[in-house]
């Protein structure tokens, strides 16, 4: 879809948003959330405006029934003040935006969130993170390039989808994308399938055959799991990179190829080079822009998004209905650590919805399988710098990291705990003065505290919130 047949609906009861009826983008204006939803289960719209306050009924309750309805609609809350939304409503929504606002300050912010949008669905790439809209902002600026790219990031975070986003909108987007796993290939025919045979070049070739680089000539090819090429491969596809030329199997005639080259490896490809498994001249030219997918843990802002898209694709295909996931369920979700990244995801909600059933899923439906995978994909591997000795520096981060999660933990099972005769409220009393003496010690410093007690400042708020901390 082009932007300029983008649809937008404004939810502004008060009319605080009037002069953004126009601009940049067309809009209907509704007043009421019983309006707003019935615009959005019968209109086609991408983009939703929400004015704050509402009266009598909760922005958050409003996001949550939209994104049931449309899970990929880009939606931005305006506010008078930002102290309004919670932590949890702001990672909901691609933007807030504090009104009285700079009106094309405003317009610039929503045609780039509308150029991100349209990058990400291309490419099924489904989130509202900032790293996945920096991720989006890159691949916008490098694509044309036609210089190699190098992905790198943990398995099921989406590298082939990033690296045929490259390809669609660069210049060769009309030519070849082939996608090529070099792990999967048997190592005794890796060097046919990737630059072709002649006939009789061994037993079985009756004819000559055209490798992935000759088929993907002019166009990209995606190399899946770089890092497990063989050295002598390596080789030869330093000599496409650096001649553009190859020999076939078999074969003494040159070949020329015209052939972009995108690399994804979930291994860390330096230390390969350190092991002497990957040439460091390879790695240098392969990486001539890199590009890191955080893992979904590190974007716990996709979460709600990819669930509701999860959700309602499952439902489809199914031609069921199920109840849905509970707020406190997707809050669980998003503190989770994911080492399956988004199939993990996906696998989990589907198999929650078919248990759930009618029924809505609540966190003690989903809370068996974390407790069960808990320590699955938890690494805390320690640095050494290049003269051996320990890097204290990262053996705190990883301390810090350790403590993090007991404190996770500990209010998780809390939470789930029933009130025994009042102890979960004596619990609670100790939390809430620990917090008080810390602030006090710091005086008042939010974040300095934050960081003694090894959360983050979006933690400490919640904790404000949950153990009644008026500052």
């Amino acid at each position: 879809m082009r932007s300029n047949d983008y649809r937008v609906l404004i939810m502004d009861p008060a009319g605080a948003l009037e002069n953004l009826r126009d601009n940049p983008y067309p809009a209907e204006i509704c007043v009421s959330p019983k309006e707003c939803l019935t615009g959005i289960r019968e209109g086609s719209y991408d983009m939703l405006y929400i004015s704050l306050p509402m009266d009598s009924f909760p922005a958050e309750k409003l996001i949550k029934n939209v994104q049931k309805k449309q899970p990929l609609l880009v939606i931005i809350l305006f506010t008078p003040d930002r102290a309004m939304v919670s932590d949890f409503l702001s990672n909901l929504v691609d933007e807030v935006v504090e009104y009285p606002y700079d009106h094309e300050l405003t317009a610039n912010t929503i045609r780039t969130l509308v150029a991100q949008k349209e990058l990400l669905d291309k490419c099924d790439l489904v989130g509202r993170s900032d790293e996945l809209k920096t991720l989006a902002d890159l691949v916008i600026r490098i694509a044309p390039t036609g210089l190699p790219v190098l992905i790198s990031g943990e398995s099921g975070t989406g590298k082939e989808l990033v690296a045929l986003a490259v390809h669609n909108h660069s210049l060769r987007k009309d030519k070849p994308f082939l996608a090529v796993n070099s792990g999967a290939i048997p190592r005794g025919v890796l060097e046919s399938e990737l630059f072709g045979h002649e006939k009789g070049a061994f037993t079985g070739a009756i004819k000559q055959r055209k490798g992935y680089f000759e088929q993907a000539n002019g166009g990209t090819i995606f190399l899946d799991e770089i890092g497990d090429l063989p050295m002598d491969i390596q080789v030869k596809l330093l000599r496409v990179i650096e001649e553009k030329e190859f020999l076939r199997v078999g074969g003494g005639e040159r070949v020329k190829v015209d052939v972009r080259i995108i690399a994804a490896s979930n291994k860390d490809l330096k230390v390969e080079m350190e092991q002497g498994r990957f040439r460091e001249d390879l790695y240098f030219r392969l990486a001539g822009v890199k590009i890191y997918i955080p893992p979904l843990k590190d974007r716990p802002r996709d979460i709600p998004v990819l669930t509701y898209k999860f959700m309602k694709d499952f439902s489809k295909g199914n031609e069921a209905k199920f109840g849905g996931i509970s707020g406190a369920a997707l809050q669980r979700m998003m503190e989770y650590h994911w080492p399956g990244n988004v199939r993990e995801l996906k696998n989990l909600i589907e198999n929650a919805l078919i248990l759930a059933g009618s029924e809505v899923v609540l966190p003690q439906d989903i809370e068996p399988y974390f407790q069960e995978h808990s320590t699955v994909g938890r690494k805390f591997l320690a640095k050494r710098p290049d003269n051996g000795a320990p890097d204290n520096q990262n053996i705190l981060e990883i301390l810090v990291k350790i403590y993090q999660e007991v404190q996770k933990t500990q209010d998780m099972l809390q939470a789930l705990k029933p009130d025994d005769n009042g102890k979960g409220n004596e619990v609670a009393d100790r939390r809430r003065n620990q917090i008080i003496r810390m602030l006090e010690k710091n005086n008042w410093d939010k974040e300095l505290t934050a960081r003694e007690l090894g959360i983050s400042l979006r933690t400490l708020y919640r904790r404000f919130k949950k153990y009644d901390i008026r500052i």
